[in-house]
C-alpha cells in the first residue's frame, strides 16, 4: 500500500506543478508535516508569505479549490499521524 500511495502522492503534486507553471489560474491547499514557520519578528500574522524547500514525503494532503469548494486530490492520514506524532515530540 506504500507504494500506491507514494505513486499517487507524485503523480498528484507533478500534476498541480505543470497547471502552476504553465499558468493555469488555480488554487491548491497543500498539507505537509514536520515544518514549523516562526513568528517574524515577533509579531504573530494570521498570512505570510516565505519560500520553503519541500520534501515530497512531508506532503500528507493536496487539494483544489474549485468556485470556493475544496476537492480533495490527495489524503494520506497515515503520514499525518506518524510525522505530526514525531514532530510534536520535539522541542521547537
Amino acid at each position: 500500500m506504500g507504494d500506491m500511495v507514494a505513486t499517487k502522492r507524485e503523480a498528484v503534486i507533478s500534476s498541480m506543478i505543470s497547471s502552476l507553471r504553465s499558468g493555469e489560474n488555480r488554487k491548491y491547499y497543500v498539507g505537509l508535516v514536520w515544518y514549523y514557520i516562526d513568528t517574524v519578528g515577533g509579531q504573530v500574522r494570521e498570512v505570510v508569505r516565505v519560500r520553503l524547500e519541500v520534501m515530497i514525503h512531508d506532503v500528507w494532503s493536496v487539494a483544489e479549490f474549485i468556485d470556493g469548494q475544496q476537492h480533495d486530490l490527495f489524503l494520506d492520514s497515515e503520514t499525518l499521524k506518524a510525522r505530526l506524532g514525531r514532530f510534536l515530540d520535539e522541542p521547537h
